[in-house]
Formats: structure tokens, sequence, C-alpha cells
């Protein structure tokens, strides 16, 4: 990321090497013109026009007076944008520039000028200009105006957009003005505080949504929050049927997550959302879904759902989830949604093998209130395609818990995070001896200590290439030393033996 130098400093002396600057300057003019395309500039060129960034005020100010002098007509608007005036003060406004994708960060201070329309041009030429013709921009706590959001409204080419920031930094016409930006393909809008951001859902070409928002769900309409725009309603004998609107049927968007403070979806978004035909991830975090959620979807294409903090889904919802028709459902992450135990011994089942055995990854992690009992219905089955399982701070699990759970993948496992999860050296003991094909393994916060250790059955960790055992009751390292981990190199230096991280990179 470039930086300004602090004053009073330059990367070339101001007066030596005055000769030198104005003749790197004529050779990137020679190279460039007016109409070339900038997003393609030669490497060089481009290193040497970021060079210049790092330049005191002195020397900017200087390129200034050399580039618009009468000798030098044929700059053209890269270099207008960066030295096409001559007070622009390099200390107040980090810009960071390459191929048309444009980072814009903090509070911007325009220049404080004597005379007022002289800084509302200085300070607007250069926004007003990135904001019209980014292809990617990244708006990090810059406070939106309504000339800013008129500049993006014509930008057609922009195809990624992120704006960080909070309510001060928000502007209400900032979600009209992406809608008019067609070529959009991906958008990450950090806070949202009005409902015209279901305006986005309408463009074309737009992939990858992402939105979190800081509103109560009294500021929306019931039609907002919970999806009803992108669906048709029909009655028919007092049944009601949801068909997705026209306008919808040919959405690109494959991946969408919802964040939101106090959760601006309800039980029926879920379904409405489905319903696009591309959607492939859905997240949803800290909101207002239940078990009802699911009964009304019927089938759908995604390939990952992820749930976080959706507490009145709970371990009901999940059992509603597995009669779901997902056949292209892998990636199964539920965290901190409140399970206990009951519905969930009818989900990890033999009867739901056909959905199981299409999962590679299984995240339950966080819900503190889930019981060793949880699994107890798996007896023999074992898992096919498994490939990592997140239990990380399942606070109420044990050793009993994990070890019966294991027993259904441990064929095909390779990631294991069980962070906080009270596992013991026995658990340790077992699992590496019997999850053969393991890569990684999480035991951070547990109480594993040296005592009770036997590893004379352990006989091959060739594939174990990360092992995390930090924040446990570690009193020696003999016995991890004497483990078959012949790829596996220890730190150099080990000073706590609670504190300890193996690491190795996969040949």
């Amino acid at each position: 990321m470039l930086q300004s130098s602090p004053k009073g400093s330059s990367s070339l002396s101001d007066n030596d090497n005055s000769s030198d600057l104005k003749s790197t300057m004529n050779d990137i003019s020679s190279q460039t013109n007016e109409n070339s395309d900038y997003s393609i500039l030669p490497m060089d060129v481009i290193v040497d026009i970021l060079s210049f960034l790092i330049l005191s005020k002195q020397s900017i100010n200087e390129y200034c007076n050399f580039l618009q002098s009468v000798h030098n007509k044929n700059h053209h608007s890269i270099f207008n944008l960066f030295f096409g005036y001559k007070h622009w003060d390099i200390h107040k406004t980090h810009v960071v520039f390459l191929y048309r994708n444009f980072i814009v960060k903090g509070d911007l201070t325009p220049y404080e000028s004597r005379n007022p329309s002289e800084k509302v041009e200085q300070d607007g030429f250069i926004m007003n200009y990135i904001f019209k013709h980014a292809h990617t921009l990244t708006v990090d706590y810059c406070p939106m105006t309504d000339t800013y959001c008129q500049s993006l409204r014509k930008n057609k080419r922009i195809e990624r957009f992120t704006f960080i920031g909070n309510r001060k930094h928000y502007h209400s016409g900032l979600c009209s003005a992406l809608r008019e930006c067609e070529s959009l393909k991906k958008l990450k809008l950090d806070s949202v505080y009005d409902w015209e951001f279901t305006k986005l859902f309408e463009l074309a070409s737009l992939t990858y949504l992402k939105l979190n928002t800081g509103m109560m769900l009294r500021d929306f309409p019931p039609q907002k929050y919970n999806f009803d725009f992108i669906v048709d309603i029909e009655e028919n004998q007092g049944s009601i049927k949801k068909i997705l609107k026209n306008e919808f049927s040919e959405s690109r968007l494959k991946h969408l997550s919802l964040i939101s403070s106090e959760g601006f979806t309800d039980e029926y978004s879920v379904s409405n959302l489905m319903k696009l035909p591309a959607l492939e991830i859905l997240f949803l975090e800290n909101q207002k879904i239940t078990k009802q959620s699911m009964r009304t979807v019927g089938q759908s294409n995604l390939r990952e759902i992820c749930f976080e903090r959706c507490l009145n889904f709970s371990d009901s919802g999940m059992e509603q989830l597995m009669k779901v028709k997902l056949p292209n459902l892998t990636k199964l992450k539920l965290s901190g949604c409140g399970f206990n135990t009951s519905n969930l011994k009818k989900v990890f089942e033999p009867s739901n093998g056909e959905i199981l055995n299409q999962l590679t990854y299984i995240e339950l992690s966080k819900n503190q209130n889930m019981k060793d009992t949880a699994f107890s219905k798996l007896g023999s089955f074992k898992f096919e395609n498994l490939d990592t399982v997140d239990l990380n701070h399942c606070v109420s699990l044990s050793s009993i818990g994990i070890l019966t759970f294991m027993r259904s993948f441990s064929e095909c496992i390779r990631t294991l995070k069980l962070r906080e999860c009270n596992l013991d050296e026995t658990a340790l003991v077992t699992i590496l001896k019997s999850c053969s094909k393991l890569q990684r393994l999480d035991l951070e916060m547990n109480n594993i200590s040296c005592t009770n250790i036997e590893i004379c059955e352990i006989t091959d960790l060739s594939n174990l290439h990360y092992l995390r055992i930090e924040k446990n009751n570690l009193t020696d390292i003999e016995w991890l030393i004497a483990l078959p981990l012949s790829n596996l190199q220890l730190p150099r230096k080990i000073s706590n033996y609670g504190t300890m991280q193996l690491d190795r990179q996969i040949p």
C-alpha cells in the first residue's frame, strides 16, 4: 500500500534531481497519449507514476507546474488525477491506485483553500474522477456525498465496489447510485441504513452481494425484510404459492451474505431467497429465521449454507433442513445457533445418510448447549466425503461425544477443529491413531496433560502438518517428540509447554 512521506522528506533531492525528474516525466508522456487505456499501461510506466506519490509536497508542486506548462499539453487524465492542480495536499488525502483499482481511505479532509470555489473544484476533481472511472473501488471510512453518488451513478464500467464505514459515512443515495452501475459483479456494503438495498438484487451482472445493516426491524416494510419483492404470490383455495418473478429468473447472484445487528429477515425470507436460480452460497448472520423457514423451501441448488448466531433456528430447524432437497449441498456451517441435543439426534443418524454423505464440511462451533448424546444414533454409519469438522468452543462436549462422532468420519477426515471441547490425552491418542489422513488438528484450550499418553500404537502420521495444542496442561513434551512426525518440525525454542504450535509445509 502506498503512503505519503512525511513533510520535508523526499525520495529524490528537490534541487539536484529536478532535471532528472522532468526527464522521467517526458519519457512517460512519450509512451502514452490522451487516448491510452490506462488499465493496460506498461508496468514500468505505472511504477514510475506511483513512485511520484512518495515525493515531498515541494516536489509534487514542481511536477504540477511542469505538467501544466505550455510545453506539456499532451499530458492526459491519469496525470491530471494526481498532479492536475497545484494545491492538492498529499498529506490530507490518501488514495491508492493501480490499473484503475482505487482505495480511498480515511476521513478525507479537503484542502483548506482561501478561495471556497477553488476548494470545491480541487476536492471534486480527484474524487469525482475516481467514482466515475474506477473499475474497482474500495471506500474505507470516507464520507459519501451527493456529488460522489452522482458520479458513481455514471460509472458503467465498475465491476467491484466495497463500502466500509458507519452511519456518519453512509449516504442515503448510495444504493440507488449503485443500482445504475450495470457492470457490477461484486458488491460489499459494510453499513446500510435504508431499505433501498433491495434494488441491488435487480443488477443483472451481480454474482456476489454482502450486506451488513444496523437498522432495526421496525425500519423495514414487511415486504422488504422478508424479500417478497422477488416473488409473485398466488392464492388458490386458501393456499398460497410463491413464484419467482420474471425479472429475477436470469439472476446471476451466486453468493449472498446478509448480516445485521437485529435481524432483517424472517421465516419466509429463506424460502424466497432460495428461489434465486444461480444462488450457491447463502450466509445469514443474526437473522430471525426459524424451523418454519425450511418447510416451504422444497428444493434448492445451494452448495453451501452458513447460519451464524441465528438463535431462533435451533436444533429443530436443523432437523427440518435435513428434509429439504439439496442435491448440491457440500458445506453446512451452523455456528452459535443455540443447538441443544434432542433434535440433533434425529439429524445425525443413518436415515439421513444420503445428505450426510454429500457433505465435505460440517461446522457446529459455538453451540454451547450441545452435548455428547447428539451423536449417539450414528452407530456404524460412515461418512464418505467429510473433509473438515469444526466443533470449536462446544464447551458442553467431552471426549466421549467427540470420539463417538469421530468413529463415523475417521477414514476420510483431513481437518479437525476441536478448540475448547474438554478433550483429554486419551482422546488425543485415539484421534492420532484412528485418523490416518489427518492433516490439520487444533486442540487449543483443552485438558490435555503429559500423563497416560501411550504412543506405541501410533505408527504413521506422515500426513499431519499442523498440530496446535496451546493452552493445555502440558508439563513436558517428551511424548510429543517421540511421535512419528517425520515431516513436522518442532519450533526452535519452546519456553512454555502450555503454548505450542507445530507446523510444516505440505510436501
